[in-house]
């Protein structure tokens, strides 16, 4: 049912993970520096992976099941060969916001391809935080939320697509990637603040928000959401 803390840490001749479907709990570091691992298997019951459960280890890729709804800080921290993400978890709690600082479920790994499953209803706190070689994300339909951080310092971002039924974009969702034109659907309603804030790149905003209320966003000016890089300004024909 549970692989318990640090029970398989440090096993340097290991190169294969395969977690069965019997499995709900994946515990703190319990696979921790298994560096020369390059295959792990997620069986579809697992509910929980705790902080650093797989931290250093050398997989290329990974996907994780729907049925995950907790995942711990670092828990794929420092995969150095890790390129290839697949998030398929349904709902899921991830905090990786302590005080000014953030941690990103797989920081200090080079993911490239970063794949949404199209069952995701949101993307929580801070969860793909300082992904550097990510440069396009597609987020699904399916997503009703965009939580605080969820992006924050993807630099090379620079292609994002938000489905047609978000209605929340959280504080620093997007802070400080590299995004050159963005489209806010018709759907959202809710924007916290400076959730563009820094992005150096952009200049146009496709703003399709029917009834964001601008005094709802932390008590600003809804232009001071966005950085004074932006060129183009297109307001759809649906915005009351």
């Amino acid at each position: 049912k549970y692989i318990g803390k640090y029970l398989f840490a440090y096993y340097q001749d290991l190169t294969e993970i395969n977690i069965s479907d019997s499995v709900e709990r994946v515990e703190f570091a319990a696979f921790f520096m298994d560096k020369n691992v390059t295959k792990l298997t997620l069986g579809k019951n697992l509910n929980k992976i705790g902080e650093k459960a797989f931290f250093g280890l050398g997989i290329t890729e990974v996907t994780i099941p729907e049925n995950v709804t907790s995942i711990g800080t670092k828990a794929f921290f420092n995969c150095t060969n890790l390129k290839k993400l697949t998030y398929n978890a349904i709902e899921c709690e991830y905090d990786g916001i302590n005080g000014s600082s953030l941690a990103g479920m797989a920081m200090n790994c080079p993911i490239e391809n970063l794949i949404i499953g199209e069952k995701v209803k949101k993307i929580p706190n801070a969860i793909f935080a300082v992904l550097n070689n990510l440069k396009e994300v597609n987020i699904p339909n399916s997503v009703n939320f965009i939580y605080t951080a969820a992006f924050y310092g993807c630099e090379n971002l620079t292609d994002v697509k938000i489905g047609n039924y978000v209605f929340g974009i959280n504080s620093q969702a997007f802070q400080n990637t590299g995004i050159k034109e963005i489209t806010i659907p018709e759907s959202v309603i809710l924007m916290g603040y400076s959730v563009f804030k820094d992005c150096k790149n952009l200049e146009t905003v496709n703003y399709n928000a029917i009834a964001l209320n601008a005094s709802i966003v932390s008590g600003k000016n809804i232009l001071q959401e966005f950085p004074d890089t932006i060129k183009n300004v297109n307001i759809g024909n649906k915005v009351k």
